[in-house]
């Protein structure tokens, strides 16, 4: 979804792409893979209709909340 909600650009930002270690991949990955709410949707199918700007918070977000960030 994420190819038709925003531009080459944004994909390809250094904004959203963010070099990780292997095993702090797996635990970022496990968690977009968990079901988001009620809905069955998974954090990353929900994120996948949230604005550039939502994502790249709501990373960040979770970036810290893993320890990975200050």
């Amino acid at each position: 979804d994420n190819a038709s909600n925003l531009t080459p650009e944004q994909l390809q930002s250094t904004k959203n792409i963010i070099p990780l270690p292997g095993p702090i991949h797996d635990l970022v990955s496990a968690h977009y893979s968990t079901e988001y709410d009620d809905s069955g949707k998974t954090v990353r199918d929900w994120l996948s209709g949230q604005s550039f700007d939502e994502q790249y918070k709501y990373g960040l977000k979770t970036l810290r909340n893993l320890g990975i960030v200050k």
